[in-house]
């Protein structure tokens, strides 16, 4: 590869960084409920890459979370939060409408850790 596309492959660790940036723009235009649903997403990744095998990351084609941009996320997401009321939904599983209260702590955790 060579030195440009690994400069980008770098920039971008597939889609991480470019989530982070998402988050941002969708808190400038509103769009809070995004802002949440990417850290979800995030948070839910970054929980399942220590038991992820080489196999797992090749067939997801995703890289780990690199810190700086869950961070970016992570504080995104607290923006997002302060706009919202702690009952509004913002995704549904198989067995729950998870809310904005609900993400509160793991938000908090977030920036914490």
């Amino acid at each position: 590869m060579s030195q440009a596309g690994q400069g980008i492959k770098d920039e971008v660790k597939r889609p991480w960084r470019w989530f982070a940036r998402a988050c941002e723009v969708a808190n400038d235009q509103g769009d809070y409920e995004l802002t949440l649903r990417v850290f979800m997403f995030t948070a839910w990744f970054k929980h399942m890459q220590p038991k992820m095998t080489i196999n797992d990351f090749a067939e997801t084609r995703l890289d780990g979370v690199p810190e700086d941009a869950h961070e970016a996320i992570s504080r995104a997401a607290a923006e997002a939060l302060t706009h919202l009321p702690d009952d509004r939904g913002v995704a549904q599983t198989a067995t729950e409408v998870v809310t904005v209260g609900n993400l509160r702590g793991l938000v908090e955790a977030a920036l914490v850790a």
